[in-house]
């Protein structure tokens, strides 16, 4: 039967008693006890009118104890019913349970008195008053045993009851006896750890006031490293601005006398001096020509003008084959020392090797640029392509690893961020090359990089800066290799293109093993926090202007 069905029961029965006190809303609680012990003493009032009442105290669990104690032994000496206090001190389901019993005990007996016949108006025979008392003997004997019985077994329970009692009293000493000499004894060495645990606290803040002191300083740098910048792009645009002016002054004074279309040129380059244009639209000004040396003042240009003037520039051969054929229509065939006459003789061979065209080793198709570009170095140039495209590959995937929400860490995502688009560019850059030199860009398929980079004994952080260190160095090897083998080859134009890139990719391996030796010597927790903040000053910005640079066609 649920607590639901009990109540309900209780209920009916009370209603059925006329009882007053409706049923509290909480029953079962704390504040429903004194609804049961007022329940309870108007129940016993009701089956024994003259039941002498104890006083009702339930301000404290003794007097509450005393409360039910006395009603109970009370109810029990006039009634001879035994109550079971226990239940109904919970104040719970077995409290309504008990009230419903006793309840239904009143109103059944109540029914009994209300249908017995009436009493006969004279004095019973002996026989039946025998019979009657005889009868009510046997049951309150057969009453009696059963107490008796009753009360046997809860003597047995309560000796078992105090014997438990009295294990768990003799272990409670025991362990708080065990307690006391235990906070007694002093440690060996508490009085080590009590002044380690200062130094530490010391360490702690000696190192937060030079951290932020760390951090103000490298803002101050920043800050100082740009204005730097900015001074030395605006010194480097005025020395573009007068070296502008004076070329335009050296044509004024060379074409002085001239006049006409090259007069209207240097005019023009005059005017446009203010702005920030290059070398290269100066020449286009000039309608292609090539500034010559100042001459000096008053001299007349002519053949021997020309010719002195290219003899001054110091021309290759080559370069000077427009100067002879000039000279010579002004000067009727006399040659000019240091300028070739006839360059189609040398130019022929050359001319032969470009119609015929040269034939990759590894295609059918005809490439009219290559020239003295060994197979191996060819191969060399794959291997480093593909080299950097995997290191792309494996510093993106480190960049989403460490800009989840689950590792939060952006700094480190910055750095791997502009890691992928070094290796991009480098990797774009020996792309072009590979073409310039007439060779055959072979792109290998690219492994799936590794997508969770937690490690519990040295942390995510140092475990991915020690991996793209280690793809560095490989890349390093493979760039070294292909310079021995340009070297091999006497290919020295391969061998100033990889020493470039072996100078960007030392100076990125010193960086990175600063970070891995900075991340050993901290550790994990806070400290990898604070290094992530301090490299995302660093690298944000770089990534931010990697990110705008617009892509040269």
């Amino acid at each position: 039967m649920s607590k639901t069905d009990d109540l309900t029961g209780l209920v009916a029965e009370l209603g059925a008693l006329g009882y007053p006190a409706p049923l509290p809303q909480h029953f079962g609680q704390a504040q429903s006890f004194s609804w049961v012990a007022d329940c309870l003493a108007w129940l016993c009032t009701r089956a024994a009118p003259g039941l002498a009442l104890p006083p009702r105290d339930y301000s404290s669990e003794a007097a509450r104890v005393a409360f039910f104690s006395g009603l109970g032994t009370a109810f029990y000496e006039q009634t001879h019913i035994r109550l079971n206090l226990r239940r109904l001190y919970r104040s719970g389901g077995s409290a309504a349970r008990e009230l419903q019993r006793l309840a239904a005990a009143l109103r059944a007996a109540a029914a009994a008195v209300a249908a017995a016949p009436p009493a006969p108006a004279g004095p019973p025979e002996p026989a039946v008053l025998q019979r009657q008392l005889m009868a009510g003997l046997a049951a309150a004997r057969q009453q009696a045993a059963q107490l008796e019985a009753a009360v046997a077994a809860a003597g047995q329970e309560l000796a078992v009851l105090e014997g438990r009692v009295e294990k768990r009293q003799s272990e409670l000493d025991r362990l708080e006896r065990r307690l006391y000499s235990l906070q007694a004894i002093k440690p060996a060495h508490s009085g080590q750890v009590e002044a380690l645990e200062a130094e530490l606290s010391t360490l702690y803040e000696q190192y937060l006031h030079k951290f932020r002191n760390l951090e103000y300083l490298e803002g101050v740098l920043d800050r100082r490293s740009a204005a730097q910048q900015a001074e030395a792009d605006e010194a480097d645009r005025q020395l573009r601005h007068i070296q502008r002016q004076v070329a335009a002054e050296e044509l004024a004074l060379m074409q002085c006398g001239g006049g006409g279309e090259h007069g209207g040129a240097a005019a023009a380059v005059l005017g446009s001096t203010d702005s920030d244009d290059s070398e290269a639209e100066l020449a286009a000004g000039l309608g292609g020509q090539q500034a010559l040396p100042k001459l000096e003042a008053g001299a007349v240009v002519g053949a021997a003008s020309v010719a002195a003037a290219a003899a001054a520039l110091d021309l290759l051969p080559g370069e000077g084959s427009g100067l002879a054929a000039s000279s010579g229509r002004a000067g009727a065939g006399t040659a000019v020392p240091g300028v070739l006459q006839k360059p189609m003789e040398n130019v022929k061979p050359f001319y032969e090797r470009v119609c015929t065209g040269c034939v990759n080793a590894d295609s059918s198709a005809k490439t009219f640029v290559r020239q003295d570009y060994d197979e191996k170095c060819e191969h060399g140039v794959n291997l480093v392509i593909n080299s950097f495209f995997q290191n792309l590959h494996i510093a993106t995937a480190m960049a989403a690893y460490f800009e989840n929400d689950t590792v939060a860490l952006p700094g480190c995502a910055c750095f791997f961020k502009v890691a992928a688009c070094r290796a991009k560019a480098d990797a774009l850059q020996f792309l072009d090359y590979q073409n310039m030199r007439g060779g055959k860009v072979v792109l290998a398929s690219i492994a799936q990089p590794e997508c969770d980079y937690g490690k519990e004994a040295k942390g995510d952080a140092l475990h991915a800066f020690q991996l793209l260190l280690a793809l560095s160095k490989m890349a390093f090897s493979q760039l070294r290799e292909l310079h021995a083998a340009a070297r091999e080859k006497e290919d020295p134009e391969l061998q100033d293109f990889v020493n470039s890139k072996l100078h960007e990719l030392a100076l990125a391996i010193r960086e990175m093993g600063s970070y891995v030796c900075e991340l050993e010597r901290v550790g994990k927790g806070l400290p990898t926090f604070h290094f992530d903040r301090r490299i995302k000053k660093r690298h944000g910005l770089v990534l931010s202007a990697t990110v705008k640079l617009p892509v040269a066609v």
